[in-house]
């Protein structure tokens, strides 16, 4: 059965039953209830491929990120999947290392695949040397999630990263700490803002400004605290990138015997699941990871389906205090 038996049938021609499958508006309405009838009482269903051959669309997004299993990331796939459902477009997730030749071969063939449109999770795309993004947008558009790139056909939704920090010193020295020290695992766009808003706010408040590196992870900030955290310093408050990191130390912290927040209090950035499975639940800035995922999505199918969405919307972030800092 195909779409030349349902016209047989509907008495329109087969160009007619494509326009009623693809939702043109060119067919009266008494032709389109008359098709879809046909269709009905025929048990016919549209085979997808064959509607993308007449819309040119698959109706597909592909999602690419350079770290599924980090749960900022899978977070956002979730919220990105489930509004991508909701207005009729599927998603296929890829990955890319953090590295400029590896991210331009994954968008090349993504490109290559006819997808709709491309959605780029994490700041790690939006390096200063990306021109590949703006070749592939001439293509297919893309939209970035925190993030930003300049070009036509690219969409950027950003969170205020350096703000967010910043909201978190700004609490901890409301607290009275002010031997305060910043605990960070990246220099990708994002963490080079969030350490931007750090030092501003040190600077603000006439804080002396500390810093230790970590590799990424709830063991990696164990690890850097045993290895960075001086005792001259008398550390009261330490300032988290990410909610694994102030997991690891508020680890770190509990094998030597100091109290959170009692004796050092400890902020964490994102707000995901990580921060209410820690003991103490963890004060952690909420950047709005699943409101900018979903919006990521809307801007993308707008410009897809004729829109003009903005070229960039941005999100403030707001600090969800809970004990690791909240002394009773």
């Amino acid at each position: 059965m195909n779409i030349y038996d349902v016209a047989k049938v509907a008495g329109v021609s087969s160009a007619t039953v494509s326009r009623v499958i693809n939702g043109s508006p060119k067919v009266k309405p008494e032709t389109v209830l008359r098709v879809q009838q046909v269709m009905n009482d025929m048990g016919f269903t549209p085979n997808v491929f064959a509607r993308s051959l007449q819309s040119n669309s698959m109706k597909v997004l592909a999602v690419l990120t350079v770290d599924i299993s980090d749960i900022y990331f899978s977070a956002a796939v979730q919220s990105i999947e489930r509004y991508a459902r909701s207005r009729g477009y599927d998603i296929q997730v890829g990955f890319a290392r953090d590295d400029k030749k590896d991210q331009m071969g994954r968008l090349q063939a993504l490109v290559e695949k006819r997808v709709d449109g491309i959605i780029l999770a994490g700041s790690a795309f939006a390096r200063d040397d990306n021109p590949y993004v703006q070749k592939a947008a001439r293509k297919t558009p893309i939209a970035i999630l925190n993030g930003k790139v300049e070009g036509d056909h690219i969409y950027s939704v950003l969170s205020d990263d350096a703000t967010g920090i910043e909201l978190a010193v700004d609490h901890l020295v409301s607290l009275g700490r002010r031997s305060l020290v910043y605990l960070h695992d990246s220099q990708n766009p994002a963490a080079l803002s969030k350490m931007h808003g750090y030092a501003r706010a040190v600077e603000k408040h006439g804080i002396q400004l500390r810093t230790i590196g970590s590799v990424p992870g709830v063991a990696g900030a164990y690890e850097a605290c045993a290895r960075g955290l001086d005792p001259s310093w008398h550390t009261d408050g330490i300032v988290c990138a990410e909610d694994p990191l102030a997991i690891g130390a508020i680890k770190y912290l509990t094998a030597q015997f100091l109290r959170v927040p009692e004796d050092v209090t400890v902020t964490g950035y994102d707000n995901l699941a990580f921060a209410t499975c820690s003991t103490p639940e963890l004060t952690s800035v909420d950047a709005c990871a699943e409101q900018m995922s979903e919006t990521v999505a809307r801007v993308l199918i707008e410009a897809l389906e004729g829109g003009s969405p903005a070229a960039v919307t941005h999100f403030a972030p707001r600090l969800a205090i809970r004990r690791s800092t909240k002394i009773d």
